[in-house]
């Protein structure tokens, strides 16, 4: 959570400002809460449920959605309702400066912040608006979506050039089965020839596969069949396979689900813990059951100290909202015997309760016989 935020004045004047004021005071309350609430930070792309807005703004779901419709018309944020991932492009500049120095502390922060966040659309476009003036190094995004393209493209490339060469190849048996065409009704009386086999000899085809003779290079569907139960080359999809399970999802599943938790969002948790375990991670090298036992220990000591709301609590608030560097709250249970000690007055007009608590039971009767000087009668 920020300490604080800037706010600009031409947020009221400004062009967008003016944008805002004709939508209506939905759209500039949104658009002032996008600036300025808990869960934002300082690069302005963050996780923003809808929920969150409509609660702390006080608009309600109908108003909420109002005014972020209105405030992304005018150009002031973008928003993903799948990632629920909002980016206030111009918020970065506000909060930071632009044109900053490569010596200032300020850039890995920056590049930092940006690694943390999961995945969302808007990745590609801050890196390319911000690259120059935070000298950021690492570009997330539409990296994957542009080499399944390349890769794409290239496949579409060999199939074309296999379809030309099957053509080719059709051609020269159409002329050279017109041709014994005309052989056959000129010479009727020759015997027919056996059909040529499908498949070469497997001689044939260990000569060929051995580099002496050219020959056609395997289809893929062919090459498995041929491979049989051997075990193919590594690629690229390999790392996620569903037989070896990911860590990172073992430990959410087996550790911090069952912390305690208000189970709520399961999807939107886990994405949360991946992307702040990767962020915890480059500054203790730590392993994910370590991030996931110390998120599980500070949600039981919260619930065992009585924190208002962490029963209810959900998982994906508890770890973008990093409540864990909270305050803890000491707990300083009452022993028995430990009760403050109430001096007993003549007629005992006040007792403690002897259970260990701080109440107190009072003989009015007792009390009015003291006050008026009788005593003990």
């Amino acid at each position: 959570m920020r300490d604080y935020g800037k706010v600009s004045p031409q947020f009221w004047i400004g062009k967008t400002g003016k944008a805002l004021r004709n939508a209506g005071s939905e759209a500039q309350l949104v658009s002032l809460y996008l600036l300025t609430n808990p869960h934002a930070n300082m690069i302005g792309l963050y996780y923003m449920p809808l929920m969150f807005i409509a609660h702390e703004t006080g608009l309600g779901l109908e108003g909420a959605s109002k005014g972020l419709a209105s405030a992304i018309e005018a150009g002031f944020c973008h928003y993903d309702e799948q990632s629920e991932m909002v980016w206030v492009p111009e918020m970065a500049a506000h909060q930071i400066g632009s044109n900053l120095s490569p010596k200032d502390k300020r850039c890995p922060g920056v590049q930092n912040e940006y690694n943390a966040q999961p995945d969302n659309p808007f990745l590609s476009m801050f890196y390319d608006k911000y690259q120059i003036h935070y000298h950021m190094t690492v570009r997330r995004g539409d990296v994957d979506k542009n080499e399944s393209e390349s890769e794409g493209a290239s496949k579409g490339l060999g199939s074309q050039e296999q379809e030309q060469e099957q053509e080719q190849e059709q051609d020269q048996n159409t002329l050279s089965d017109f041709g014994s065409n005309r052989t056959d009704e000129d010479n009727p009386a020759s015997p027919e020839k056996p059909p040529a086999p499908e498949n070469p000899e497997p001689e044939q085809v260990a000569v060929r596969g051995s580099g002496n003779l050219p020959g056609p290079e395997p289809e893929p569907d062919q090459e498995a069949e041929r491979a049989g139960d051997s075990d193919p080359p590594d690629k690229h999809g390999d790392r996620d396979k569903p037989c070896e399970p990911d860590p990172v999802d073992l430990a959410f599943g087996d550790i911090f689900w069952k912390a305690g938790l208000c189970k709520v969002g399961k999807v939107k948790a886990c994405s949360a813990f991946r992307s702040k375990y990767r962020a915890w991670k480059k500054s203790t090298h730590g392993s994910p059951p370590e991030f996931a036992s110390m998120l599980a220990s500070d949600i039981r000591q919260r619930l065992s100290a009585g924190v208002f709301g962490v029963d209810k609590l959900h998982p994906a608030t508890y770890l973008n909202q990093e409540r864990w560097n909270d305050e803890m709250p000491e707990k300083t249970p009452v022993q028995p015997g430990d009760a403050p000690q109430v001096r007993e007055t003549s007629g005992s007009w006040c007792t403690p309760a002897g259970d260990g608590s701080s109440e107190v039971f009072v003989n009015f009767a007792a009390l009015e016989r003291t006050r008026r000087g009788y005593g003990d009668r």
